[in-house]
């Protein structure tokens, strides 16, 4: 007669065999009683795997890695429970070959919460013990298209470009949900040979609900901090107002009314911030609108080009705030901002 072992870990079946003495292996008396286990097959492995991840147990599923794998290859910020979403299911597993083959394979869809669904596909060797040993448990993502210092899911964070996440759901920058929105990133496993397959995610990022106060507030702050500089061209800021004389450096300030100045600091001073848009790209990267230009005064006091000889004077004027050549950054707070180099925008 044959049983369900109701003890055993969901998606796993154990059958007890309670046989005759001709069966024997182990004997136990006359009649003799034989307990056998049914070998894992390959989808019962995956689904007890898959299983400690929707449980979010790190601990049990970091079980099923190879430790002499490549798991030391790349970081392992991401490999949390903190990381990992915990309101997604797994839609199918399917064997796809016969037993004999090997490796086997097993597909699985994952699904996450607003639907989205999603095919990988684990490899698995034969053991000597019987088993199965999973040969691509983890999934190598790169984010390097993204624009973005750090890389948050579910509220776990790394500055990896490259990093190890285990299969599953993972929340986009959740703590940037008022600044942007992002899909969320559906990690399945894709075999490539001896080599570790690597994952893109590059989503394409949407408006927050309060992204045009939060653009506002990081561009008037960063902008602030352009202004502290003292030369004539600030590094990485959206305005310059000076020009190189023969000693390669710039020494010479041209402003908007055409009068000319041979200094070599000057005071800068936001007279009025630009409102700006922000639009993304399929790159996973953004650019800015200009939806109202922003101006820059900038003064000193220094002996006017001509004639030669000239006395020290005081000089101002204003200078405009170039918005389209700005790259912009995701930061754990908001944005970040740096500009390509500027020429003459006095």
């Amino acid at each position: 007669m044959t049983a369900v072992d109701a003890s055993a870990k969901p998606g796993r079946r154990r059958m007890w065999i309670l046989a005759g003495g001709f069966l024997a292996a182990a004997v136990v008396a006359a009649g003799a009683v034989i307990i056998a286990t049914q070998p894992d097959t390959p989808e019962d492995v995956i689904g007890d795997y898959l299983d400690l991840l929707l449980q979010r147990d790190v601990e049990g599923a970091l079980g099923y890695v190879d430790p002499k794998g490549p798991l030391d290859w790349f970081p392992q910020d991401m490999l949390v429970s903190e990381a990992i979403a915990d309101d997604w299911t797994v839609a199918h597993i399917v064997r796809r070959y016969a037993e004999r083959d090997d490796p086997a394979v097993v597909d699985v869809t994952i699904k996450a919460a607003d639907g989205a669904e999603r095919q990988g596909r684990f490899e698995l060797d034969p053991t000597e013990d019987g088993g199965w040993r999973i040969r691509n448990p983890l999934v190598l993502v790169s984010t390097v298209s993204i624009a973005a210092d750090t890389v948050e899911f579910n509220g776990a964070r790394t500055t990896a470009e490259e990093f190890w996440v285990f299969p599953g759901v993972y929340r986009s920058f959740p703590g940037l949900k008022n600044a942007v929105t992002a899909p969320d990133y559906l990690a399945v496993p894709e075999p490539d040979g001896d080599a570790v397959a690597k994952d893109t995610y590059a989503p394409l990022f949407s408006a927050g609900q309060d992204q045009e106060a939060v653009l506002g507030r990081d561009l008037a702050a960063w902008l602030d901090g352009c202004a502290v500089s003292t030369e004539l061209n600030p590094e990485g800021c959206p305005f310059a107002a000076g020009y190189e004389m023969s000693s390669g450096k710039a020494e010479w300030v041209s402003l908007d009314d055409g009068t000319d100045y041979l200094a070599d600091k000057v005071t800068w001073a936001v007279e009025s911030y630009p409102k700006a848009r922000l639009v993304p790209t399929s790159a996973a990267k953004f650019v800015l609108t200009t939806v109202a230009p922003g101006v820059m005064r900038i003064s000193g006091e220094a002996p006017p080009f001509s004639p030669e000889g000239a006395p020290s004077e005081k000089f101002s004027g204003n200078c405009r705030i170039l918005l389209d050549r700005i790259e912009v950054m995701l930061t754990p707070d908001g944005f970040a901002f740096r500009s390509s180099e500027v020429e003459g925008t006095c």
